[in-house]
């Protein structure tokens, strides 16, 4: 790691979570790694949001956006990532947790590989009650790192990363941040990655289990009636992500010539 430890930004979009927040804060205040700030993203909470983070507020490394009305996560993501000041970012749901040393491992391991966009890692699931889920960790074993053109074949295919367990390059996210389109609502982040990883930086998995994901069975976004959007925005995606992508990205134009009448049809 460098002789001057670098900021990370953790992005907390919120709304109406007031009953995981402080279990969520608490993991965060326990980071080995101290050199942080928390951006908590209140997206039009009529809940008790304030009342329950004012014991975390005097920690300066805190700081509260708020606005009204309620924008949903895709506006949220973007006015914090246009507030963070990090080399590094992560985004966390209200609900998740990390274990202590999420923020350490994640730094000494893009500190290490300074052509990586970002790393992602297996997390741990649990339920809405803090139970665990059964046959939690999820996901087998990834390579340990996916360099282009592979790594953007790759997640043209599916949407491999779990986004809680992320720490993202701040310099790459902001070279595509004016190419990402706002209004998904199932796969943004899906979105998101492909085109990190048209920039033609590498791909790290971490395998050890570093954060917590909770798992909601009554999920709006797992229910029957959303099944056809979803299913839609699912093959979308990777079409609307690569052809974008092509506009800043060689890689991409390689891989549009490749891949384009396929996703198409699909």
């Amino acid at each position: 790691m460098s002789a001057r430890a670098p900021l990370v930004s953790i992005q907390v979009p919120a709304y109406n979570a007031a009953r995981y927040l402080p279990g969520l804060c608490q993991s965060i205040q326990a980071q080995t790694y101290p050199h942080y700030e928390v951006l908590i993203g209140d997206d039009g909470s009529n809940d008790d949001t304030m009342t329950v983070l004012a014991p975390f507020l005097p920690d300066n490394r805190f700081r509260v956006v708020r606005w009204q009305p309620n924008r949903g996560l895709c506006r949220g993501m973007e006015i914090m990532c246009a507030s963070m000041s990090g080399e590094y970012w992560c985004c966390t749901g209200a609900d998740d947790l990390f274990y202590p040393a999420f923020l350490e491992k994640r730094v000494e391991l893009l500190e290490a590989n300074p052509q990586a966009f970002l790393v992602h890692g297996r997390p741990e699931l649990f339920n809405e009650s803090g139970g665990p889920v059964p046959g939690g960790p999820c996901l087998l074993d990834l390579p340990a790192r996916l360099s282009p053109p592979r790594s953007l074949d790759v997640l043209l295919q599916h949407n491999l990363i779990n986004a809680p367990s992320v720490m993202v390059r701040s310099s790459v996210t902001r070279q595509v941040l004016p190419f990402f389109h706002w209004k998904w609502e199932y796969a943004p982040d899906w979105f998101f990655w492909i085109l990190h990883a048209a920039t033609g930086f590498d791909l790290l998995w971490d395998a050890r289990v570093l954060s917590k994901y909770r798992v909601h069975t009554s999920s709006l976004s797992l229910a029957p009636e959303k099944f056809e959007l979803r299913r839609a925005e699912d093959r979308l995606m990777p079409l609307v992500a690569l052809r974008t992508a092509a506009q800043f990205s060689q890689w991409a134009a390689v891989s549009w010539a490749r891949w384009g009448r396929t996703l198409y049809c699909r």
